[in-house]
C-alpha cells in the first residue's frame, strides 16, 4: 500500500488555488519532521502562512478534516470488510498548570479528549488505512455530581453518547464501499447503543464493561444470572499463547501504579489464553429507557488467562459481537479482531510522542484541533510501516516506500542490495539512521521518526545530486 500522498491532501476542498497550495505545502513540510516546532519546520514566512490560514473563513476546518476522511475512504478497496477501531484520548497542552485559554481537562490540566476511528484491514495484515472519523470533547464547567444515576445515564448531553454518533458517521462515509467491524473497548458498552447497532445492522465486537444481567438462563447454566456466570461453565473451544504488550500508567491517573482496577500498568509478557463462546440474551438494564428491546441477542466470547504468573493480572474478556462464533475458526476471528485494538493504541503514541502534537504553542482548541488535519496523516504513514513490517515482514519495501528512498538505504547499507529489500529490513534500517541499536528490541516512535527525517534529508540531496548536471572539467 502506497503512502499518503501529503503534498496532495487537500487538493479536494473548496478554497483557492493558491490557499489549497499552501495547506498542501504546510503538510509535506511536516511530514519531513513533524518533531519539530511549527516555525522550526516551516520556516517564518511558512508558519505565519499557517496561521493565516487557519483564521481565514475560507478554510473551514470541516473541510479540511473531511479531506482526510476521504483519503481514507479512497485506500478502502470497494466490496471489502474493514475495522473501524475506536478511541478515546485526552490531549494535554500547557503542562501540569495547563493554559488558561484552553479548556479543563482533569484537575489543573487543560486540553480536550479526542475520540478517534481508525481504520485497518480485516485481513490477518491488519494494514493501517487511516482516520475515518474525529469529535473533539470539550468539557465544561457545570457539574453535574447531584445528578442521579439514572438521570446521568438518560443524559442527552452525556460524553459516552460519542461513541453512537462515531458509528453514524463512519457508516455513512463508507456506505456502499464497504462493511465496518465497529471494534470499541469498555468504555464503548452501553445497551441503548448495542441495540442500535443490532436493530440498524451495523457489525461490532465490543468488550464488555460489566456483568450484564440475563433475560432468561441458557440450558447449560439453568441457574446463572449474569452473562459472566453462565460463561463459567463452559469448556474452552482452543488454547493460544500470545505476546501482551506493556501498558504504562495513565498519564492523568492520580492512583499509584498497580491500584486501577480497569487497563492497570503491567509489563510484556507470553501468556496462555483459554477461549469458550455462547449466544445470550441480555436483559434490559432498569434505567434503561422503557421503549427499548426487553432483551437482545448476543454472541459472547469469554477470553481468559491459564497459569497466570505470581502477582501479574489475569487477562479476562468478554466480547459482545455480532460475528458469528459457530466454529473455532469464527471464534479466533472474533478475538483477532479486538486484539487489533492495539493499533489505535500506537496511533495516539505516534500523535502526541512521535509528532509531539502536544507541544504545539497555539492558544485556542480550534487551531489546535485543525492541526489534527496535518498530522493524522502522517501517522498513518509511519503506523502502516510499523504495521506491515510487523504483521508480514516477507513484504516488500517498494509497497510503502519510494524507489529513491530505497536507493538512500542501499547507499547507506550496501548488504541490503543483494536481494530485494522488505518492509522489515527497511523498518530497522530506517530505525538506524535515527539511533536506534538492535538488541534494544523494535524501535520506539522517536527513533522512528528521527530515522525517517534521516531518510528524507538524505533522499532529498540525493535526489538534488542526480537532478545536477555534470560540471565540465576546468
Amino acid at each position: 500500500m502506497r503512502p499518503i500522498v501529503l503534498m496532495r491532501l487537500f487538493d479536494g476542498i473548496q478554497v483557492s488555488a493558491a490557499m489549497r497550495a499552501r495547506l498542501n505545502v504546510t503538510a509535506e513540510r511536516l511530514g519531513r519532521d513533524p518533531q519539530r516546532s511549527l516555525p522550526q519546520s516551516l520556516g517564518g514566512a511558512g508558519y505565519k502562512g499557517l496561521m493565516r490560514a487557519l483564521s481565514n473563513p475560507e478554510v473551514r476546518q470541516a473541510e479540511m478534516l473531511d479531506a482526510v476522511y476521504q483519503t481514507t475512504v479512497e485506500r478502502i478497496e470497494p466490496g471489502h470488510e474493514v475495522l473501524c477501531i475506536e478511541d478515546t484520548t485526552d490531549l494535554v497542552f500547557g503542562g501540569a498548570r495547563g493554559r488558561k485559554s484552553l479548556p479543563r481537562l482533569e484537575a489543573n490540566a487543560t486540553g480536550f479528549r479526542a475520540h478517534i476511528a481508525l481504520c485497518v484491514r480485516a485481513d490477518a495484515g491488519h494494514g493501517v488505512l487511516g482516520v475515518l472519523d474525529l469529535e473533539q470533547i470539550v468539557r465544561g464547567d457545570d457539574c453535574k455530581s447531584d445528578q442521579s444515576a439514572n438521570q446521568r445515564y438518560n443524559d442527552p448531553r452525556k460524553e459516552s453518547l460519542r461513541w453512537q454518533r462515531t458509528v453514524e458517521r463512519t457508516e455513512g462515509r463508507v456506505a456502499g464501499r464497504a462493511a465496518l467491524i465497529h471494534v470499541r473497548d469498555r468504555e464503548g458498552d452501553d445497551y441503548a447503543q448495542l441495540s442500535a447497532m443490532a436493530h440498524e445492522g451495523s457489525r461490532f465486537v465490543q468488550r464488555m464493561r460489566q456483568p450484564r444481567l440475563l433475560a432468561e438462563a441458557p440450558e447449560h447454566a439453568p441457574s446463572a444470572r449474569k452473562i459472566d456466570d453462565a460463561m463459567q461453565g463452559l469448556e474452552g473451544v482452543f488454547e493460544r499463547e500470545v505476546s501482551l504488550s506493556p501498558r504504562a500508567q495513565g498519564k492523568l491517573d492520580p492512583r499509584p501504579a498497580g491500584t486501577r482496577k480497569l487497563h492497570p500498568a503491567r509489563r510484556s509478557r507470553r501468556a496462555r489464553l483459554r477461549f469458550s463462546a455462547c449466544t445470550l440474551d441480555a436483559r434490559r438494564p432498569d434505567n434503561a429507557p422503557k421503549d427499548l428491546p426487553p432483551a437482545l441477542r448476543l454472541n459472547v466470547v469469554r477470553v481468559e488467562e491459564i497459569d497466570v504468573p505470581e502477582g501479574a493480572d489475569p487477562v479476562e474478556w468478554y466480547l459482545l459481537t455480532s460475528e458469528p462464533i459457530r466454529t473455532v475458526e469464527q471464534v479466533l476471528r472474533v478475538v483477532d479482531i479486538y486484539r487489533a485494538r492495539w493499533l489505535i493504541e500506537e496511533f495516539n503514541k505516534g500523535l502526541q510522542t512521535g509528532c509531539q502534537y502536544e507541544k504545539l504553542q497555539m492558544e485556542t482548541a480550534e487551531r489546535l484541533w485543525s492541526m489534527l488535519a496535518f498530522y493524522c496523516p502522517i501517522v498513518t504513514n509511519l503506523l502502516a510501516l510499523r504495521g506491515l513490517a510487523h504483521r508480514d515482514p516477507t513484504t516488500l519495501a517498494s509497497e510503502v516506500l519510494a524507489q529513491d528512498e530505497i536507493d538512500v538505504l542501499c547507499a547507506d547499507r550496501p548488504r541490503l542490495c543483494s536481494k530485494p529489500m522488505t518492509t522489515q529490513a527497511a523498518l530497522l534500517a530506517i530505525a538506524a539512521l535515527g539511533g536506534h541499536f538492535t538488541h534494544n528490541g523494535p524501535p520506539g516512535w522517536l527513533v522512528l521518526l528521527r530515522g525517517m527525517v534521516s531518510l528524507r534529508e538524505r533522499t532529498q540531496g540525493w535526489r538534488l545530486a542526480r537532478e545536477q548536471p555534470a560540471r565540465a572539467p576546468p
